[in-house]
């Protein structure tokens, strides 16, 4: 009798996360293919948070699983699609084995209250998801909304946000999976994305439900690599289509898309009404506080994805409706006193820096892994791609007249 494979929990992960939000049907075959998918990403992602990385972020870990699937034959058709899309998140190496077993029944579920709805939409708190959900209710898109509770940090934040959206369109559902209460080893989290497309699936496929959205803007999804800075091509284009991939093999009738993909977080967040800017302060864009690093009351200003916040924000005049920061808008880089912050600062201003001057002299696609044709639906996604981010580096051109640092 083989261990259980996350026995912190006692449990295995559909057990977890699908007692509260999820109403399984046991007469259709596709419903034990998903409670094997939440078995299958969600002991990825438990793998990745509790076994460090090392120090220097450039040394792959070896990951192994063996996991229980209801279909071993259909499931080891994935195994080599499985290993690419860890490998291109994380770095990492995956030896995965299947083995077969039946699966526990689950409690009777969570029945959503309202039919006809078109999409699952990723709700995490953030800003980019919150201007989606805006993008569905002004288009008349009814969504149930997917969350996960990923921090401390972040809980109020996704409660708040989705009080507003579930008020402005009150034939939402909104589900917040709770997190895994386990100790995190390694505070990048390179694979979380892939366990909430999972839950979101997971709500798709019980629901007759064909389209997962995930809104994330373009130019942090393509992570340009640069001064060996680790990036984790969460929500890349790859990414995707890999995922995608999977679903396919599987047999599941479902597919995710991300309709911000071409477009700059300047553009969406400028697009928003004024009640919805109104709430732009309280959505959580942070990475340090992500990481369990303590930055006290706010969120800390420094940080890549807190950065690319203020340019985006700051290039439509939008900055009374921010929130606030660590380090502020307009702070210089000499009355900054803690070395770390100072630091981090720096390096984050000099890596959107770096890809401005990329962008502007055509070599930034040199630094961009996996931008490849298969990973696209349309056949000019390279121009699409290249306007979207001559836009980003206007925007950042606009932040830097207001908040040269030096």
């Amino acid at each position: 009798m083989k261990k259980s494979f996350m026995a912190e929990l006692n449990s295995p992960p559909h057990s977890f996360f699908g007692k509260e939000h999820i109403n399984f049907d046991y007469s259709q075959p596709e419903s034990y293919i998903i409670l094997d998918l939440i078995d299958v990403f969600g002991s990825i992602y438990y793998k990745d948070i509790t076994v460090e990385k090392d120090k220097s972020l450039s040394v792959p870990r070896n990951i192994e699983l063996h996991i229980p699937v209801t279909n071993k034959k259909l499931w080891e058709k994935t195994v080599s699609t499985l290993q690419e899309i860890v490998k291109f998140v994380s770095k990492d190496n995956l030896k995965i084995e299947f083995y077969e077993e039946e699966k526990e029944y689950l409690p009777e579920g969570f029945r959503f209250p309202y039919e006809g709805y078109k999409v699952v939409t990723l709700l995490s708190g953030g800003l980019d998801s919150f201007s989606g959900a805006y993008m569905n209710i002004h288009s008349n898109l009814n969504s149930i909304y997917s969350g996960y509770v990923n921090s401390n940090q972040e809980q109020k934040p996704q409660k708040t946000i989705s009080d507003f959206v579930r008020k402005q369109d009150r034939t939402s559902s909104i589900c917040l999976f709770p997190k895994l209460d386990v100790e995190k080893r390694e505070p990048t989290q390179s694979t979380r994305s892939l366990l909430f497309l999972t839950l979101a699936c997971s709500i798709a496929c019980t629901n007759q439900i064909k389209t997962v959205y995930i809104y994330e803007n373009g130019v942090l999804s393509l992570n340009p690599t640069l001064n060996g800075r680790f990036t984790t091509r969460t929500t890349h284009p790859k990414t995707l289509f890999l995922y995608n991939q999977i679903l396919k093999m599987l047999n599941l009738d479902l597919k995710i898309e991300n309709p911000f993909v071409f477009e700059t977080k300047g553009e969406i967040i400028n697009r928003l009404s004024d009640e919805f800017k109104q709430q732009i302060r309280y959505t959580h864009t942070c990475s340090t506080s992500r990481q369990n690093q303590y930055v006290g009351k706010h969120q800390c200003g420094w940080c890549v994805p807190c950065l690319l916040r203020k340019i985006s924000i700051c290039a439509y005049d939008l900055e009374h409706y921010d929130t606030e920061y660590h380090v502020p808008y307009g702070a210089k880089l000499k009355d900054i006193k803690e070395e770390y912050r100072q630091n981090e600062f720096k390096s984050s201003v000099e890596y959107f820096r770096e890809v401005k001057a990329l962008i502007d002299s055509g070599e930034i696609f040199l630094h961009i892994d996996g931008f490849e044709k298969e990973y696209y639906e349309c056949t000019d996604y390279q121009e699409k791609t290249y306007d979207m981010l001559k836009r980003f580096s206007l925007e950042f051109e606009r932040f830097w007249n207001k908040n040269e640092i030096y």
